[in-house]
């Protein structure tokens, strides 16, 4: 693949640069083949046409500048910077449509100098070809995943990579926008939320020391039809690490001073969506196609939804998703799964089995 780029500042000098990614034994050939290109922009400049699509793809560009007001913002303070004014279109505009063929040939005699360029080429350390097939002394192996399940019904599936120095797990129960009871839109979401605010054994502060002394990753997320929760960590952590999800999924405190700041969160990103859009776009969508299902909700649910929703609520949907036999959790690590086998059931092993149906729906007439 091969793209460009540029970049004016408003004092000292700008750059063109032309990046490339491609089989490092073909480089010369592309290398060749980019100023070859170059010299016939030099000479006989791009089509009318060329110039014509350039100039539409470009105003296309522009206008995805001013979906949403945050990155309309963002663009204000970079446009100031780079032009000495927030929304400098209208003079941009004018000037790029007074681009001709002519202009894009004197500033490619004039910048484009191949005496005057700079060639950066990253090559991998031990390129392939320096080295046959039958002197490799490490080949990668594959390593079956194993899938288990515990007396209480979570079911497990552990993947060995010897190849990367950390673990990464995934957790999902049956839950999200299809589960929720009617009239509480934004209740699995609101639960996900919650979920990081702390377990009984640590509240948030706590939590957060924990893992960011450890450089443990966890994160909790909602959606059409599940709850999850992402974790990250070293292999030294690992025992502690699960430990740490399973409080979060099964054990969380659900401080009640915290159910109040966390809805205006909601309500402040369902204020943010209307920013944008795509997301408008999105929720017409999912409103005029799934009549009949709880896709039709958005996953942030409605002011009236949240205002409606309480912490009894919120536990209550809690206790029935998060039960083992609702659950999946994918594990994937550098330690051999005989290794780890006893510590994964030790700590999920108590998980209260419970049972939860996943709600069905019928075809919209």
């Amino acid at each position: 693949s091969i793209w460009t780029s540029s970049h004016t500042p408003r004092y000292g000098f700008g750059n063109f640069s032309v990046i490339a990614s491609f089989d490092y034994k073909n480089r010369d050939k592309i290398v060749s083949i980019i100023f070859r290109e170059i010299e016939k922009l030099k000479d006989k400049g791009p089509t009318k046409q060329e110039l014509k699509l350039v100039k539409e793809s470009w105003r296309r560009d522009l206008l995805k500048e001013f979906e949403g007001v945050e990155r309309l913002a963002s663009k204000a303070a970079s446009n100031y910077q780079s032009y000495g004014t927030p929304f400098p279109y209208p003079s941009l505009m004018e000037s790029y449509d007074k681009v001709t063929i002519e202009d894009v040939k004197q500033a490619c005699r004039t910048y484009l100098d191949s005496t005057k360029c700079a060639i950066v080429t990253l090559k991998p350390e031990r390129y392939k070809e320096e080295f046959p097939e039958d002197t490799l002394t490490h080949k990668p192996e594959y390593y079956e995943p194993k899938r288990i399940t515990l007396d209480n019904g979570l079911s497990i599936l552990y993947a060995y990579n010897p190849y990367c120095p950390f673990f990464d797990l995934v957790a999902y129960v049956n839950a999200g926008v299809r589960a929720e009871p009617p009239s509480m839109h934004g209740l699995s979401n609101l639960l996900s939320l919650y979920m990081e605010e702390g377990t009984k054994e640590m509240n948030k502060q706590e939590l957060n020391n924990f893992t960011e002394k450890r450089g443990i990753d966890i994160r909790c997320s909602s959606g059409n039809n599940t709850i999850g929760v992402n974790a990250n960590f070293l292999k030294d952590d690992f025992e502690k690490a699960l430990e740490l999800v399973r409080d979060i999924m099964f054990r969380p405190a659900f401080p009640e001073d915290r159910l109040e700041n966390l809805k205006k969160l909601v309500l402040q990103r369902q204020r943010e969506r209307k920013n944008s859009w795509g997301s408008l776009l999105m929720d017409e969508y999912r409103s005029n196609f799934f009549t009949t299902h709880p896709y039709c909700y958005p996953q942030l649910g409605s002011p009236e939804s949240i205002e409606m929703i309480t912490l009894e609520n919120i536990k209550e949907f809690h206790d029935s998703v998060f039960v083992a036999s609702n659950m999946q959790i994918a594990i994937s690590g550098p330690q051999k799964y005989e290794e780890v086998a006893e510590i994964i059931a030790s700590i999920f092993s108590e998980v209260p089995q419970g049972k939860f149906t996943v709600p069905r729906f019928k075809q919209p007439p």
